[in-house]
């Protein structure tokens, strides 16, 4: 082995500079990958029934009630609307989806009971969403029969990095993997570009420029590779039907 070949004849100060450079780069790279990713996961995936379960069937249950509640608008008899004795007009996603409690009362998708009001010759009925309080943006989000889609109802970027949810959790452990296995990749390259060069100068960094065009490369590559996994590993629909 020539000296210009044997790491050990070079020297160790520059060695040490380029994989700090390298190591800062591949920290930098993990941070960047991550958050992409996760961003793109959630983009891809926030209106799947799998990311926030809650609130889509309580906006399923809604727009039954928006129906029927139309229904008796047009006969005249709004006011004989009771939501005790409302029965969801598809029976296969009652049994799965829509639950009540021991009194009878149809309970939202986070176990609480419905708010009902009535005047002006129309029926309303309310969830308040995750939090319980009126207001709210996301999973938050109040939720009627008269509008079930209200804008900003979908979980904020915020929401779903915090939620509990199962899918959510999945997806946030892929794209987290991901991002470790970039780092990994970066700080390997550097070290295989160091060990494998003829020669090492402070004056040449061509080693740092290609680590940089691949970081910038590999990052549009995960950010895709975050949106399908996403799309594998949530349910778009009721637990029936799987995303798989």
């Amino acid at each position: 082995m020539t000296t210009e070949n044997n790491p050990d004849k070079r020297d160790r100060k520059t060695v040490i500079k380029m994989m700090a450079l390298s190591t800062i780069l591949a920290l930098i790279s993990f941070a960047l990958v991550w958050l992409i990713t996760t961003f793109v996961a959630w983009q891809f995936s926030n209106n799947s029934y799998g990311m926030r379960p809650e609130q889509w069937t309580t906006q399923e249950f809604l727009q039954g009630c928006s129906s029927e509640i139309a229904e008796y608008a047009i006969q005249g008899k709004i006011s004989e609307f009771d939501l005790r004795t409302y029965e969801p007009p598809n029976e296969y996603y009652s049994e799965r989806l829509f639950h009540t409690d021991n009194d009878g009362q149809w309970l939202d998708g986070w176990g609480r009971p419905y708010l009902v009001e009535s005047g002006g010759g129309n029926v309303v009925v309310t969830s308040l969403g995750r939090d319980g309080k009126p207001g709210g943006v996301g999973l938050d989000i109040d939720l009627t029969s008269d509008e079930t889609h209200p804008l900003d109802f979908q979980p904020t970027f915020g929401q779903f990095l915090q939620t509990d949810n199962a899918n959510a959790k999945e997806v946030r452990m892929w794209c987290l993997a991901i991002s470790v296995g970039f780092f990994v990749v970066v700080v390997t390259g550097a070290l295989l570009l160091i060990y494998t060069a003829s020669k090492i100068t402070t004056k040449q960094y061509t080693w740092l420029f290609t680590q940089i065009c691949s970081l910038i490369v590999f990052i549009g590559f995960t950010a895709f590779f975050g949106g399908l996994i996403s799309l594998l590993h949530v349910n778009l629909l009721p637990p029936y039907i799987s995303g798989h």
